[in-house]
C-alpha cells in the first residue's frame, strides 16, 4: 500500500505499507502488521514484525496486533505508572499464548510440500510463532486527564521516536531496542518484560509532544533523518524495496499539531537530457542542471542497483560490464529526493579475453611481418607456383650492435630491396654457430673436475685423518685458585692424610697445589674429578702433603679447618 495522508480531526497521520521484494515476487504474505483505532479522543495502534525463523511470523504479528490493540482501547489499568501498566501488559500477553498455541497447531501447511521441508515447519510448529511489537495509546487533554496521556511499549528493534517543539525526543523513552526480545505464542514475553514509557502531552499549558513516528527495521534508512515529505517517504519505500537486503516496511506517523509544511512539498523535478556515453575507462553521464538542486544521484540497473552521488553534471562512471545497463538521475535537496529522469540505455561490447598463460610458460612475442614488395607490372607466369603462394625467408646473422634484419628472397622480374651492406653467413658458418657454446660448455665442466681431483689428491692425508681419526690422550689437570672458599661435602671418602702443628694465630694460610695426572683409557667416557678432604686444626703454618688416589669417579673438595674469615668461593676448572 503507497503512502496514505489521512486528514481525520483531530488526528492528522499517514502510513504506508510494503513487501520485500523477495516476498513480494515469491507471492507470499508480508511479516508485518500494522493496526490501528481511533476516535476524537483516543488514538490507539500496534506496529507488529513477524520473525521469519519462526512459525509463520506473519501469523503471530496479526494475532498480537489484534490483541494489542483491544486491550490498550478496553483492558487499560487506571493506574498511571509505567511499571503498573508494564506489569499488566506483562500478564496480558502471558495470557494471549494459550489462544494463540491453539491457534498455531490448527494453522494448515500448504499442499504439496516436500518431506524435509514439511518436517521442518513441523520442527517450527512446536516452539511457536514468534514477533516484535511497537504499540501506544495517545489520550487527548480534557475531562478528568487535562493534560492529556501519551502511553508507548515495544519488545524488539523496532523503531519508536518522538519530536516536541525543541526537536527529536528519542532518548527520553530509554529501555531496550533489541532483537533478542519478542512475544511467543508459545512462551509469551521472550528476555524480559515489555519496556514502557507515558508521558504527559502538554506542560503548563504548552505542548510537550508534536509527533510520533513508529516503523519497522525494513525501513533503517530513515534512521536519523527528519521525517520525510509524502513523496520522499515513498522514494524510500521503493528504494528499500529495490534493495538487495529488503524486508517487509510498515510505516506509520502521527502529529498532534499542525502538519509540517515539507511533508506536503511538490519535489524536484527530474533532469533532462540525460545521456550515457561510454569510454575506454568507464562512461560518462550527461544532464541539463535543475534549480534549487543542492545535489545528484546517479543509478545505473544492470541486473543490480548501484547508485553514486554527483556534486554537478557531468560524471564519469566506472568501467560499465558488457551487456545492456539502463542509468537514470535525480536532483537532491538536502535529503529530499526529486523525481527520477526517464532511463537512458547503453549497449557496452565485451571485451576481449586474453589467452591464459600458465604458470613456467613464457607468453609468446609476435614476430615482425615483414612486407613483400610486389611488381606492379609481373605475371604470375614469371615465377614459379611455390613462389606465388609463400617468399622465401630466412635469418640472418646482423653484425655487433646492429638490428636484426629479415631479407626477401625477390622473386623473379622484381627488384630486392634496398638494405645496407653486411658480410653474409655462409652455410659453414651457420653451422658451426650452435656447436660453439657447446664446445664451450663442455670443456669448462672437464676444467672444473680437473681441479677437483688435483684438489683432493693433494689433501688426501686431511682426507685420511677425517675418515680415520687418530687416537687421542687426554691428560685433565686441576690447578685451584689461591684463596678458594673450601666447603665440606660427604660425597666420597679420601684417602689423603694430612698433619698439621696448630698455633694460637687465628689467621691462618694455606698454600695448596695438587698436581694431578691421569692418562684415561682411548675409549674412556666418564668423567673423572678428584676430591680433596684435607683434615688441619688451627695452626699458623700448616704444612700438609697429600698423596690422592683417584677411583673411576672422584670428585675433588678441599675442607680446611675453621677459621674466623672466610674467603670467596672458587670452583676447580679440570683442563684437558
Amino acid at each position: 500500500m503507497p503512502v496514505q495522508f489521512m486528514r481525520g480531526q483531530p488526528f492528522l497521520y499517514r502510513y504506508a505499507y510494503a513487501r520485500s521484494a523477495d516476498t513480494a515476487a515469491a507471492g507470499d504474505v508480508g511479516q508485518d502488521y500494522l493496526a490501528l483505532r481511533h476516535d476524537d479522543r483516543t488514538f490507539v495502534f500496534a506496529l507488529c514484525d513477524g520473525v521469519s525463523q519462526s512459525f509463520y511470523g506473519n501469523l503471530a504479528a496479526r494475532l498480537l496486533g489484534d490483541a494489542l490493540v483491544a486491550w490498550l482501547w478496553d483492558e487499560l489499568p487506571d493506574g498511571g505508572e509505567a511499571a503498573t501498566f508494564g506489569a499488566a501488559l506483562n500478564a496480558g500477553l502471558l495470557a494471549l499464548t494459550a489462544a494463540a498455541t491453539e491457534r498455531v497447531q490448527q494453522h494448515p501447511l500448504p499442499a504439496g510440500l516436500a518431506s524435509m521441508l514439511r518436517e521442518v515447519l513441523e520442527q517450527k510448529r512446536a516452539s511457536g510463532s514468534d514477533s516484535t511489537f511497537v504499540c501506544g495509546r495517545l489520550d487527548l487533554p480534557g475531562g478528568d486527564r487535562p493534560q492529556g496521556r501519551l502511553i508507548l511499549a515495544w519488545m524488539g528493534d523496532s523503531r519508536l521516536r518522538l519530536w516536541g517543539p525543541e526537536g527529536e525526543r528519542s532518548t527520553e523513552l530509554g529501555g531496550r531496542f533489541d532483537t533478542a526480545q519478542r512475544w511467543s505464542s508459545r512462551r509469551g514475553p521472550v528476555n524480559g518484560r515489555p519496556n514502557v514509557y507515558i508521558s504527559p502531552l502538554t506542560a503548563e499549558g504548552r505542548p510537550v509532544i508534536l509527533s510520533l513516528a513508529a516503523y519497522s527495521d525494513g525501513l533503517s534508512r530513515l534512521d536519523g533523518r527528519q521525517p520525510p515529505s509524502n513523496f520522499g517517504l515513498q522514494a524510500a519505500v521503493d528504494d528499500a524495496r529495490d534493495d538487495v537486503a529488503s524486508d517487509d516496511i510498515s510505516y506509520l506517523e502521527l502529529w498532534l499539531g499542525p502538519v509540517p509544511a515539507h511533508v506536503e512539498a511538490e519535489p524536484l523535478p527530474a533532469p533532462k537530457d540525460v545521456t550515457l556515453t561510454s569510454a575506454a575507462d568507464g562512461a560518462l553521464v550527461s544532464w541539463s542542471p535543475v534549480s534549487h538542486a543542492s545535489a545528484y544521484q546517479v543509478q545505473i540497473r544492470d541486473g543490480e542497483i548501484v547508485s553514486w552521488t554527483a556534486a554537478s553534471p557531468p560524471y564519469r562512471l566506472p568501467a560499465l560490464p558488457a551487456g545492456r545497463c539502463q542509468v537514470r538521475v535525480r536532483a537532491m535537496q538536502a535529503e529530499e529526493p526529486g523525481v527520477w529522469s526517464a532511463r537512458c540505455e547503453l549497449e557496452t561490447p565485451a571485451l576481449p579475453t586474453p589467452a591464459p598463460v600458465l604458470q613456467g610458460e613464457t607468453p609468446s612475442v609476435p614476430q615482425p611481418v615483414v612486407p613483400v614488395p610486389v611488381a606492379e607490372k609481373s605475371s604470375p607466369t614469371d615465377r614459379p607456383q611455390s613462389e606465388s603462394i609463400r617468399p622465401a625467408i630466412e635469418p640472418v646473422q646482423s653484425a655487433p650492435g646492429a638490428p636484426d634484419r629479415v631479407p626477401v628472397t625477390p622473386r623473379s622480374g622484381e627488384q630486392p630491396p634496398r638494405v645496407p651492406p653486411t658480410a653474409p653467413a655462409t652455410p659453414p658458418q651457420r653451422l658451426l654457430l650452435p656447436i660453439v657454446p657447446i664446445i664451450g660448455v663442455g670443456g669448462l665442466l672437464c676444467l672444473c673436475l680437473l681441479v677437483g681431483l688435483t684438489s683432493a689428491w693433494r689433501h688426501r692425508e686431511d682426507l685420511g685423518r677425517i675418515i680415520n681419526p687418530p687416537t687421542t690422550t687426554w691428560t685433565p689437570s686441576v690447578t685451584p685458585s689461591p684463596t678458594p672458599t673450601l666447603k665440606p661435602t660427604d660425597t666420597s671418602t679420601p684417602r689423603p692424610s694430612a698433619t698439621a702443628t696448630p698455633t694460637a694465630t687465628h689467621t691462618p694460610t694455606a698454600t695448596r697445589t695438587p698436581t694431578l695426572t691421569h692418562t684415561p683409557s682411548p675409549t674412556a667416557t666418564s668423567t673423572r674429578t678428584a676430591t680433596l678432604t684435607p683434615t688441619a686444626t688451627t695452626s699458623s703454618t700448616p704444612t700438609a702433603t697429600r698423596t690422592p688416589t683417584l677411583t673411576s669417579a672422584m670428585i675433588l673438595t678441599a675442607t680446611p679447618s675453621a677459621t674466623a674469615t672466610e674467603l670467596p668461593a672458587v670452583t676447580p676448572t679440570p683442563v684437558p
